[in-house]
């Protein structure tokens, strides 16, 4: 059979058979496209979205009963006529006087011209005037009065007042009854808290950790019951549950200041029985102007570590303070023996909150010196708290100007800047440490705390002008610098 001279050829030349293929890069630019018309198309649809919900999300949240409006919570003072604790006297058993004794005298003796000195023990002896004898034979007059008085010596009863005689011991109890008292009903304000903290240890083990403290009461803004507490015991909280009494109602965060060691835990309102709303009281925070030494003091909550505890004493020092960021937080102390499970408030005589007891916000937390954080010193931020909002973040830590440096540069007021966090506003205007602040957004700035109420009151995207003064070689160096606040929540 002879072979196909064709098919000979074709084989020979079958090496030289091409394959039309698209270029690469016409198909990683098809992807490319595909992949910008999807973003786009994505872009179009959350712009579209958004639109959608600012139209008519009010509308959709009253339909579906969700994101209720919330009233703005303020702090009230007791000079604005604030809910307080009027002190009325317990009323003490009436007591009938012991009536005076009369003493009706059966005869009277006519005072001589020469006035008689009488002493106690001593005998009088009275001596009969001419013509005065007992005997008939004068002027037949018999004789006037005894002949001889003796008055007694320990026997001298002292003439009555008719106004009963003090009795401590019922002052002793009525003033204690007044302190049950206002323990009574400002206890309406405290409620108790416990954190519970779950996981799993290294053996797999599954755990459970329960932490009690005392939250004060201090806002309602139509949704949730706000309750403010410390931070000692929140650490890893899986869950929150808050008890009225004997009732029992989950919680759950609501802000936290971790500088400031401060949380407010909320409880929505539906979820308050009737019964237990009606008797809630919100505490009143006292004035600074009001807390002063040798202050008596109640410590409420859980002042010694058992539930519902009261402890009495009286406030022993003022003026101390620790540092912290854009401001400082003021403690005082009392003779209240101090417990390192205790945690609770501490209020004056007329149920006005003067502080929460601490063991961490002072100089020396191992000192064994019963301690609480003045509220007032800290009014800005438990406000921002209760709103849930943020507050504006400078990053410094500062205290009042030395008195040596005012001395030494004439200065009347300012803060001194002790140290300048990283990454913050603060650094990245140029403030270093040492500075010091004495304008802010041209204001005077009279101290740490004017400082700190002042940073509160700007918007967390303020750009504020700061003037300070640095020291160098030459003397002080007045600068002004612009610090871009940023917020912190």
């Amino acid at each position: 059979m002879t072979e196909n001279p064709k098919e000979k050829q074709s084989e020979d030349y079958q090496f030289i058979n091409e394959k039309i293929v698209p270029k690469r890069k016409n198909r990683w630019m098809k992807k490319l496209g595909t992949l910008l018309f999807v973003i786009c198309m994505a872009a179009v649809f959350g712009l579209v979205a958004r639109i959608v919900f600012l139209v008519s999300g009010e509308q959709l949240s009253e339909w579906l009963g969700i994101g209720e409006e919330r009233q703005k919570v303020d702090l009230p003072r007791p000079t604005e006529g604030g809910p307080r604790i009027t002190m009325s006297p317990t009323p003490r058993p009436v007591k009938t006087p012991t009536p005076a004794v009369t003493i009706q005298p059966t005869e009277v003796l006519e005072p001589t011209s020469t006035p008689v000195d009488i002493t106690p023990g001593e005998l009088l002896t009275v001596t009969p005037q001419p013509g005065e004898q007992g005997d008939s034979t004068s002027a037949g007059k018999p004789a006037k009065g005894p002949e001889m008085t003796q008055i007694p010596e320990k026997n001298v009863t002292p003439v009555p007042t008719g106004r009963p005689e003090e009795n401590n011991a019922q002052t002793y109890l009525s003033v204690y009854e007044e302190v049950r008292r206002t323990a009574e009903e400002v206890s309406g304000a405290f409620v108790t808290v416990e954190a519970i903290e779950q996981g799993v240890d290294w053996f797999q083990e599954v755990y459970e950790k329960r932490t009690r403290t005392t939250g004060l009461i201090l806002g309602n803004d139509g949704v949730d019951l706000l309750i403010l507490v410390g931070t000692e015991q929140f650490s890893g909280a899986t869950s929150i549950e808050v008890y009225f009494g004997g009732e029992m109602l989950p919680g759950r965060m609501y802000s936290m200041d971790r500088d400031y060691g401060l949380a407010v835990i909320a409880v929505p309102l539906e979820l308050i029985p009737e019964e237990i709303l009606t008797g809630v009281r919100l505490g009143l925070p006292a004035e600074s102007e009001d807390i002063a030494v040798g202050l008596p003091v109640l410590a409420l909550g859980a002042p010694n570590g058992y539930e519902g505890s009261m402890e009495f004493g009286m406030i022993t020092s003022l003026g101390s303070t620790v540092s912290v960021t854009d401001g400082e937080v003021a403690y005082f102390t009392t003779n209240i023996n101090n417990y390192t499970e205790g945690h609770g408030f501490v209020v004056n005589l007329e149920g006005e909150i003067l502080g929460m007891i601490t063991h961490t916000h002072k100089e020396n937390p191992e000192d064994g010196i019963f301690s609480a954080v003045s509220l007032d010193s800290i009014r800005g931020v438990i406000i921002k708290l209760l709103n849930n909002a943020e507050r504006s973040y400078f990053g410094i830590k500062g205290q009042d100007i030395p008195k040596n440096l005012k001395n030494e540069y004439g200065l009347t007021a300012g803060v001194y800047v002790s140290e300048v966090e990283n990454a913050s506003p603060a650094l990245n205007a140029g403030i270093k440490t040492g500075d010091m602040i004495v304008s802010l957004g041209g204001k005077n700035v009279e101290g740490i705390r004017s400082f700190s109420d002042m940073i509160l009151e700007c918007s967390t995207r303020e750009i504020v002008q700061v003037k300070i003064l640095r020291k160098t070689e030459d003397g002080l160096r007045e600068m002004t610098l612009e610090v871009a606040l940023t917020g912190k929540k």
